[in-house]
């Protein structure tokens, strides 16, 4: 873990990484791994399920972020890839908190399968 926190481009990536080991689930295999047919960086990823894991800061909020995300999201999907995205505001304790001790938990809590590949996961902020 502490090879991955120091790859981490940000102190919510650290966080997210925190949260992985306090609810003691597989942490991923890469960090800031780049995905060169696809043209991107994910913060995290997942090898043995080919899953993209994004942490999504402030930044992504902006209207001309969230179109390149979007694209980015896209080709990842048709090339066959899971992209999960974790939004600043939302809760990812709730998420990781029912997990079965590994990511897949994790992911199934938001209402994907990880056996589908081109699935796109949001973790996003409850609107209100």
């Amino acid at each position: 873990m502490a090879a991955l926190r120091k790859r981490c481009d940000s102190q919510l990536e650290k966080r997210w990484l925190e949260a992985v080991d306090k609810f003691v689930l597989h942490p991923p295999s890469d960090a800031q791994y780049l995905i060169e047919s696809c043209s991107t960086k994910p913060d995290f990823f997942y090898r043995e399920h080919n899953a993209a894991i994004y942490i999504d800061g402030p930044p992504h909020d902006e209207a001309d972020q969230i179109r390149a995300d979007e694209v980015i999201t896209r080709r990842l999907m048709e090339s066959g890839y899971i992209v999960v995205r974790f939004h600043h505001k939302a809760d990812w304790s709730e998420v990781f908190h029912r997990s079965s001790g590994h990511i897949r938990g994790a992911i199934r809590m938001i209402g994907a399968d990880l056996s589908k590949p081109g699935t796109l996961i949001h973790a996003r902020a409850a609107s209100g």
